[in-house]
């Protein structure tokens, strides 16, 4: 009894050596993340506040980038000459509101019936194939944007005797960004849809309700908080991509822009397109931009997620 006990002594002290090894192992790998996240934060921090204390002189010219021109200008011109986000910031967030829009309701009857409607084995494909869908790089997205889906929305214009430079529009990036966040949409909310207790489904229909009453009252709304989820994820996104965005939205140097069928631009059109050919101030100017897009993906979230919050307490007390 004695040898087995002390067998057994060592084999406890192997396990508590081997998981205190596990445990700093995860805080190895937790702090390695949060300082990525820190790091970052701190470089676009630096850099983007960077330019509004610094003296430029360029062409002769000495100039100084003034904040709060740079916050609310409604137009974008070449420093020293006055530039502003404003009117980005404003495109930037309708052309996402419409991609939204567009992906939303696609992406909640795409889910209704992979998880309700289709058979198991064609359900499982088609989810197999709109996951694929996030594996396709944003330039591919760019292209297939700039070749198929400019010219469908020119033609489109030109049938309602509207004007359109090629195709080039907040219509088109709204669009292309509207496929990009689908593949997210689609799985969160196939995700929630599936975790349905099929109870709730059965005792719908026991009560008299028709599967299509069933499908719309009761399990989508039991499955909000997933949906939701997809949203926030799909919107960040939406608001952060720049390559496929760039291909398709032109370049507008004013603005707001809400002519769906009009050259516009972003924030992130708007740092793609110059940074490759700006220097000196008009090249750090650029992270300033980084930091005011991440300022307001980080304020959409925290929206949407106080919106989820507030309709979670209000259905569960209801």
């Amino acid at each position: 009894m004695e040898r087995i006990g002390q067998v057994a002594f060592r084999k406890g002290q192997k396990r508590t050596a081997l998981d205190q090894a596990a445990s700093f192992a995860y805080l190895f790998t937790a702090v390695i993340a949060a300082s990525s996240l820190v790091l970052i934060a701190v470089f676009l921090l630096v850099k983007g506040l960077e330019p509004f204390f610094k003296t430029y002189t360029e062409n002769g010219v000495t100039f100084q980038v003034s904040f709060w021109n740079f916050l609310f200008a409604m137009h974008w011109y070449s420093l020293p000459k006055e530039s502003g986000i404003l009117y980005l910031t404003i495109n930037t967030l309708y052309v996402s509101l419409l991609a939204t829009l567009i992906a939303l309701p696609l992406s909640i009857y795409t889910a209704l019936f992979i998880s309700k409607i289709a058979p198991k084995p064609f359900g499982e494909i088609l989810a197999f194939a709109i996951e694929l869908l996030a594996a396709i790089p944003s330039v591919v997205y760019g292209l297939f944007g700039r070749e198929i889906i400019c010219p469908m929305v020119d033609a489109l214009a030109q049938g309602l005797g509207l004007m359109s430079k090629g195709g080039l529009s907040s219509l088109s990036a709204a669009i292309v960004l509207a496929l990009m966040i689908l593949p997210i949409l689609t799985s969160l909310s196939v995700n929630a849809m599936k975790n349905v207790p099929a109870s709730y489904l059965s005792s719908s229909l026991a009560l008299g309700a028709s599967r299509t009453e069933t499908y719309f009252k009761v399990i989508i709304p039991a499955s909000r908080n997933g949906i939701f989820a997809g949203l926030i994820l799909g919107l960040g996104r939406a608001l952060g991509e720049a390559t496929a965005v760039s291909s398709v939205i032109g370049n507008a140097g004013s603005g707001p822009t809400f002519d769906l069928f009009g050259t516009s631009a972003t924030l992130t059109s708007n740092m793609l397109l110059g940074y490759s050919e700006a220097v000196g101030a008009n090249a750090e100017i650029r992270f300033s931009i980084g930091l005011a897009l991440i300022l307001l993906i980080i304020g959409v979230d925290l929206l949407l997620s106080l919106v989820q919050k507030r309709m979670a307490k209000k259905y569960g007390q209801d």
